[in-house]
């Protein structure tokens, strides 16, 4: 009698520590509609902000028209801790120097694989 509680109650247990399973994810289709917008060319226009963060050298030699060089260690505290900028006013300002507001959109160039993940950073 006490072996089947035990069994009971290790089994009670043991279902009420799985997640519950989901007949249907939106997950799928969020990832299949980025890959849609991944594959088609950028519309670029007046209320876009463009930002490079290619390393200075990799910028001058070949530059977006109307791109601002904006590097991710623009919003750290230091480069080295990458740690972002704990003051959110200050963080605030840089951004809106290049004329950001919450609703602006943004594009980021990088190096892509051959880089090391500056545009990420930024992002």
């Amino acid at each position: 009698m006490i072996r089947i509680l035990l069994l009971a109650l290790s089994l009670f247990v043991v279902g009420c520590q799985m997640k519950p399973t989901r007949t249907g994810g939106s997950e799928q289709r969020e990832f299949e509609l980025v890959v849609n917008k991944s594959t088609k060319p950028i519309e670029l226009n007046d209320s876009m902000i463009v930002l490079d963060a290619r390393p200075a050298f990799d910028y001058g030699l070949n530059r977006v028209v109307g791109s601002h060089h904006f590097t991710w260690d623009n919003l750290t505290e230091s480069a080295e801790t990458g740690e972002v900028l704990r003051d959110r006013r200050k963080l605030a300002q840089r951004v809106a120097l290049l004329g950001m507001t919450p609703t602006t959109p943004v594009v980021v160039i990088g190096n892509g694989p051959p880089g090391n993940a500056e545009e990420g950073r930024l992002a």
